[in-house]
């Protein structure tokens, strides 16, 4: 059993309480995240060849330089966001809709992705961005100028 496939998977998320206002950090169209409390970095985004599905690339802490890659078969017309767990990728299904959901994930050590149906709420009706700090089991999110936190219950898969 890899490391990965011993990672911990998120329950239903709820919003909880705000924090003070942060200025998140956005790498252009990329966005940074930690996954699952290791020192790797991931960026997701998209490329030409993907036709319109996400990418997800593991990349050096030291130099940036791309270690993986992996192409996914979520479209990215069909998400918002997405934040990475333990090696996994979750998508939210939208931006602004109240009650939106945790609508996908994909497991880079078995390459495979499921439908999910997470609640997840969006207060202020405009989420920017979200990132999973592996430190304090939270997610964050910048949602209409309020940064957010969103604890997470995590159990064994």
């Amino acid at each position: 059993m890899g490391a990965l496939s011993r990672c911990l998977l998120p329950l239903p998320l709820a919003l909880t309480h705000l924090l003070p206002l942060q200025v998140p950090l956005l790498l252009g169209w990329l966005h940074r995240h930690r996954p699952g409390g290791g020192r790797d970095g991931a960026v997701g985004g998209g490329t030409d060849k993907a036709k319109g599905a996400i990418v997800l690339s593991k990349l050096d802490p030291e130099t940036l330089e791309i270690r993986r890659t992996w192409e996914t078969n979520i479209r990215k017309q069909s998400v918002a966001n997405s934040f990475v767990i333990c090696g996994t990728l979750y998508t939210v299904s939208s931006y602004s809709a109240p009650n939106a959901t945790v609508n996908f994930a994909y497991d880079t050590a078995t390459g495979t992705s499921r439908t999910l149906s997470i609640p997840f709420e969006n207060r202020f009706q405009y989420l920017s961005m979200v990132d999973y700090n592996p430190a304090e089991r939270q997610l964050f999110a910048w949602d209409s100028y309020n940064m957010v936190a969103y604890p997470i219950r995590l159990s064994h898969a």
